[in-house]
């Protein structure tokens, strides 16, 4: 994590383990605060942990923050699992669109679109942002 944020050019930036899981974040959120943007990449494998890790980004994500997930889909059981669990903490999902493919949405679903369709090009996340939705700061993306 550390060599990635240094190559996206984000420094100062501060690393940390975090295991996922209610308590965790808590003692992790009163240590911290809580975050206007969180991302994770990679992040389900296995689906005894989609409850716990969508209570850890509830319990870290600011009111009205971002919260953006890379996942690639590995297996059915665990892509409902890991939907399920997103629900029911009061997360929704939407299909990504392919690279270079215009948006099929407008509003909140068309900038959505327009991020991921940035982020595959190899854009910076500031520069995704800005260009899918004309503001350089906050983007609700789930919840």
């Amino acid at each position: 994590a550390r060599a990635n944020a240094r190559l996206n050019g984000i420094s100062p930036s501060h690393v940390q383990q975090l295991s996922y899981g209610l308590d965790t974040s808590q003692d992790f959120a009163r240590t911290h605060g809580t975050f206007d943007f969180i991302f994770g990449s990679d992040l389900v494998y296995n689906a005894n942990i989609c409850r716990m890790l969508f209570e850890t980004v509830g319990t870290l994500l600011a009111q009205g923050g971002c919260f953006c997930m890379g996942h690639a889909k590995r297996d059915e059981f665990v892509e409902n699992e890991m939907l399920s669990a997103a629900g029911a903490a009061g997360f929704c999902w939407d299909e990504p669109c392919a690279v270079g493919e215009a948006p099929r949405a407008s509003g909140m679903q068309g900038q959505l679109q327009a991020l991921r369709a940035h982020l595959q090009t190899g854009a910076s996340v500031s520069s995704a942002f800005s260009a899918a939705t004309g503001v350089g700061q906050r983007v609700l993306l789930y919840r």
